[in-house]
């Protein structure tokens, strides 16, 4: 999806596209002024450039829970005082899905018969919390013959 975004962006000048992909950069450091970005500090290829940001631009933090984090500490300006108040990167979340397919005949988990035969789908939930934080597991199963997880 992010490369025909691209090219479709391609086809229009500079100045007209909304969408840039810079290969071989790493971004180092948002430059602020009162908590707005003005220019991006980047490597590109082991050189440094500084990226003037428009007013009218935004700039998404989109590269995962650690280096988002890493690059918001490093950009913007943290609690005065006491640094065990600051809250910036003490609630990270990440996501993360996996799709298992299995094949299980109904046979095997219901030899009696009992089991209602539109019974589809199975879902499990665990919430739990520790001293540094709160998760859940979630679990589900579905019995669609397309494979869709989801259905």
């Amino acid at each position: 999806m992010l490369i025909d975004a691209v090219r479709e962006a391609a086809a229009k000048s500079d100045a007209q596209r909304r969408l840039f992909v810079v290969p071989n950069t790493h971004v180092t450091r948002l430059q602020t002024i009162n908590n707005s970005v003005v220019a991006i500090e980047a490597d590109v290829n082991g050189v440094f450039r500084s990226l003037p940001v428009g007013s009218r631009c935004a700039v998404i933090l989109a590269a995962g829970t650690t280096e988002s984090t890493r690059l918001a500490l490093r950009s913007f300006p943290t609690s005065p005082g006491n640094p065990a108040n600051e809250l910036m990167g003490r609630n990270l979340i990440g996501h993360i899905r996996t799709n298992i397919f299995a094949r299980v005949l109904r046979s095997a988990l219901d030899p009696g018969g009992t089991l209602p035969n539109l019974l589809q789908t199975g879902a499990l939930l665990v919430r739990r919390s520790t001293p540094q934080g709160k998760f859940h597991v979630q679990v589900t199963a579905s019995a669609d013959v397309g494979g869709n997880s989801d259905a």
